[in-house]
């Protein structure tokens, strides 16, 4: 909505960045703000269970878990921001590729069975990666949405799907089917541990945008490989990441 027609405020926007392209950067349900007079853009992920989801970067294939992007749209890049919610926590940016054996283990000990290779296996079956929650919880077996509501909004933080409470839908995204098939076939499956971590309070990075860049501040070493034993050690505590990971 407009308000005195000096801020225009959108909650649970579905926001595609088409800054470099038309995939660069993507959330479905964050808070935009645009302030008129000072031509500043916000877009922020909130704390609550419907849109804490990353946002996801297909032109970089990473994962972003930053607060918020703030825009001044006269500029040629928009802040990362960590909100003061958490200041204190570190901000990671998380490879499309990125796999930890045993990682998704908590899921299974949650609801007594693997629910990312069900899941992964049922939308081959059925040709489809959207579906309805009630229709993931007979395929899970279990008594209706209530009861895997919890666990749904979990693997949605972690990156996994989308689930959208008021129409019922979930969007499964391609981590699950990644990560399902690595555990079905591990040494034939490509997969990374490129997980970089910012330690910096408030502004965390940049979208650069002229430079099509990402630049993280405040990074430290950063394992690629656990299988190969390689590790990424900076020059500085600032990074930049290019197209797919450059």
């Amino acid at each position: 909505f407009i308000n005195n027609f000096k801020e225009i405020d959108g909650a649970k926007a579905k926001v595609n960045f088409a800054f470099i392209d038309s995939t660069t950067i993507f959330h479905p349900s964050s808070t935009l703000t645009y302030n008129v007079e000072t031509k500043s853009l916000k877009i922020t992920r909130e704390n609550t269970n419907d849109a804490k989801i990353p946002f996801i970067a297909p032109f970089f294939k990473m994962i972003l878990y930053v607060d918020q992007f703030e825009w001044n749209i006269d500029s040629n890049y928009a802040d990362m921001n960590s909100t003061a919610m958490n200041a204190k926590l570190p901000t990671y940016f998380e490879s499309f590729e990125y796999y930890i054996p045993g990682i998704d283990s908590k899921y299974q000990q949650l609801i007594g069975m693997d629910p990312i290779g069900n899941l992964a296996d049922y939308c081959e079956y059925i040709g489809y990666d959207r579906l309805s929650i009630d229709e993931i919880a007979r395929a899970w077996n279990k008594s209706g949405y209530k009861s895997i509501e919890q666990l749904i909004f979990k693997m949605m933080e972690d990156g996994y799907l989308y689930y959208d409470r008021e129409t019922g839908m979930v969007d499964v995204y391609e981590k699950l089917f990644l990560h399902a098939k690595i555990r079905k076939d591990e040494e034939n499956t490509n997969y990374d541990n490129i997980k970089i971590s910012s330690v910096t309070q408030g502004k965390v990075g940049k979208l650069l945008l002229d430079q099509k860049k990402l630049e993280v501040f405040g990074a430290g070493d950063t394992k690629i490989s656990t299988k190969s034993n390689i590790t990424m050690n900076p020059t500085s505590d600032t990074i930049y990441i290019s197209k797919n990971r450059g």
